[in-house]
């Protein structure tokens, strides 16, 4: 398959890796809002995205949802299969047309304990999303203004989809206004009111699925305000 060519990591394999990739892997295309993964379908394969976007979830014992990532292509979007979380449930859904290389699990363990190149990038994946996960939850606290939040995740979209167009930025992130308060653990009506403020202040424009920042720097200085407001 040329398509795996595409994949990050694929240039540290030996040959044989290679091969052993090669006859353990499968190119699939998903189509918007398809389901890429859940607890009966697919979970024990690793999905690399080569083409459009994906947004991973779980749901824990009381059924409570979050999004833990908005994944773009060149990234993984599954960790569960190498990593052990049995009390939560773990699933994802493609947020436009996606093409995805699907690997075996077992065969990814084993490339991690022989190939330390391997390794170190799919550690270097992993924390790269722990990082952004703990970020947001370190503003989940009575202290944190819902305002500093959602500029705060404008700001993360920003830097992942973003597109600049003179001293605009475009960020075509898929998500609807409910998914956006999925990311920080608030209610679809208060990360509305906030958007409506920005929108107000001549700060952004936005519709269901993507936010236009008119500036940059002077979003980040908006919410610099609040919070010491």
């Amino acid at each position: 398959m040329t398509e795996l060519k595409e994949l990050p990591f694929w240039s540290c394999l030996t040959e044989h890796q290679k091969d052993a990739v090669s006859e353990n892997s499968q190119v699939r295309s998903f189509m918007r809002r398809e389901v890429v993964y859940a607890e009966t379908k697919g979970l024990y394969w690793m999905h690399f995205i080569i083409e459009g976007r994906v947004k991973v979830c779980r749901h824990f014992g009381d059924m409570r949802e979050i999004i833990l990532d908005v994944v773009p292509h060149g990234r993984i979007a599954s960790f569960q299969p190498i990593v052990n979380t049995p009390d939560e449930v773990e699933f994802a859904e493609a947020l436009r047309n996606c093409r995805i290389i699907t690997i075996n699990a077992q065969l990814v363990k084993d490339l991690m304990q022989e190939n330390p190149a391997f390794s170190s990038f799919m550690f270097q994946q992993m924390a790269e999303r722990y990082n952004k996960v703990i970020s947001r939850l370190s503003l989940v606290h009575p202290t944190i203004l819902i305002r500093q939040q959602v500029v705060s995740l404008i700001m993360e979209l920003a830097e992942e989809f973003g597109r600049k167009v003179g001293d605009e930025t475009i960020i075509e992130h898929g998500l609807s206004q409910h998914e956006m308060a999925c990311m920080i653990h608030r209610t679809r009506q208060s990360v509305t009111g906030v958007m409506r403020q920005l929108k107000k202040a001549d700060l952004i424009n936005y519709t269901r699925t993507s936010v236009l920042v008119r500036d940059i720097k002077k979003l980040k200085a908006w919410a610099q305000t609040m919070a010491g407001a």
